[in-house]
């Protein structure tokens, strides 16, 4: 091996897709969220047993409030190309992210939507952990 293979062997996460609902639904119900104009960015652990310590997994959906077939096939070409570029660059450890793309992605310009992503992976950085779902087996003090 050369030493230019061993640098980028030790950095280099590798890049794979959620696949099936439950995957999905796993990173919504027990990650956090970053919340941005154009986009939602979810983080979820990742899972027990995943075959690679260095795999880190993205998930790109679109609801159909966003538009029309052709326009969310539009954000979702988008959301993917930020995924492997922003994401790629800013993301340190291996976990689950979902992007969920919402109405404002249409009419915003790919630079804007790249200042999204980087908005949305600051938020799910802060101490806090950004927006984190209320557990549902807890008992609400009756206040809303």
């Amino acid at each position: 091996m050369t030493a230019t293979s061993d640098k980028s062997s030790t950095n280099k996460l590798t890049l794979s897709t959620l696949k099936q609902r439950q995957e999905y639904l796993n990173v919504a119900a027990t990650g956090v969220r970053g919340v941005a104009r154009g986009l939602i960015l979810q983080q979820g652990p990742k899972p027990k047993g995943a075959e690679s310590c260095d795999n880190w997994r993205i998930g790109v959906t679109v609801t159909k409030k966003v538009g029309n077939a052709v326009e969310r096939n539009f954000v979702k070409r988008r959301l993917r190309v930020l995924a492997r570029t922003v994401l790629a660059q800013n993301i340190t450890e291996p976990a689950d992210y979902v992007l969920v793309g919402r109405r404002a992605a249409i009419k915003r310009t790919f630079v804007q939507l790249e200042g999204d992503i980087i908005e949305a992976l600051k938020r799910l950085k802060k101490e806090d952990g950004g927006y984190r779902p209320r557990n549902k087996r807890q008992k609400s003090n009756g206040k809303r």
